[in-house]
């Protein structure tokens, strides 16, 4: 396959998988067996259930256009009814549609704690900072990674093709490794269609950090996206999702560093297959 055919062929990829990633959304993340209460209900109660269930706050029927907070209840007569109680208003921004993409989600929990979810016009569900630990999240991590590494993969061998990416300086262990992984495949049948493509992500991330000829192809602003990029970090994030690990798992920064992580990889996927 000639370097042409190679280029459209992974265009064509990320195409398809930047659709799968776009269209995961929040509904697919929230918990939609949505504990409430009754305005009459007495505030005892209402804290048993809380206490019980380890949630800090519920919305109130009929209407669900209030919600009530634990530890306001904490501080009232156990026997008060919860109309008495300081009820919070359900609207932006503690709503979000049901619909809305994962992407719009999640860097709000860098400061929130929670949202109810919208179905319809009606709160159904809710979306707490644990919940982005389950397998739709993970899985849109996942997209991200995979749409960068099509992307670079595309990038250096439109430029370089795929024998003179390898006399590049910084890309002696990134060639090792594809050299071995390539010649592996091959005694299996399954020889990729560029020895890059095999090349591991940290080793392809190295390689177009130091290619100058790929660089020269964006402004300022987004050089500094690639050359900014945390290596590291990606490394660990991947490892992360690979081994069904924490998110956040070695990573100093926790959530708020893996959603400036998920950030800046949706920016560069961005620049890198326009």
């Amino acid at each position: 396959m000639d370097r042409r055919d190679v280029k459209w062929h992974l265009k064509d990829q990320y195409k398809s998988l930047r659709s799968l990633v776009e269209g995961i959304t929040v509904d697919s993340l929230a918990v939609f067996d949505l504990e409430t209460c009754k305005e009459d209900e007495p505030v005892k109660q209402v804290l048993r259930r809380m206490n019980q269930m380890d949630i800090d706050q519920v919305p109130v029927d009929p209407g669900r256009t209030h919600y009530v907070v634990r530890k306001d209840l904490e501080q009232m007569d156990r026997w008060s009814a919860i109309c008495e109680a300081p009820l919070s208003p359900l609207t932006p921004p503690e709503l979000v549609a049901a619909g809305t993409s994962l992407a719009e989600v999640y860097p709000l929990f860098q400061e929130r704690t929670f949202l109810f979810v919208l179905q319809g016009t009606r709160v159904e569900g809710i979306v707490t900072p644990g919940d982005f630990q389950r397998a739709p999240f993970r899985m849109y991590l996942f997209g991200l990674l995979g749409l960068l590494e099509m992307g670079v993969v595309h990038l250096v061998l439109d430029v370089y093709g795929d024998e003179d990416w390898q006399m590049l300086p910084e890309a002696q262990k990134a060639r090792e490794e594809a050299e071995r992984w390539h010649k592996r495949a091959k005694r299996h049948g399954e020889e990729p269609r560029s020895k890059f493509e095999v090349a591991s992500l940290a080793g392809k991330l190295h390689v177009i950090k130091n290619a100058e000829r790929v660089l020269q192809r964006f402004d300022e602003d987004e050089r500094q996206l690639i050359l900014t990029l945390d290596l590291k970090a990606v490394k660990t994030l991947r490892d992360n999702l690979a081994h069904a690990k924490d998110l956040t798992y070695g990573l100093p920064g926790r959530w708020g560093q893996v959603c400036r992580l998920a950030k800046h990889l949706e920016r560069l996927t961005g620049v890198i297959a326009r």
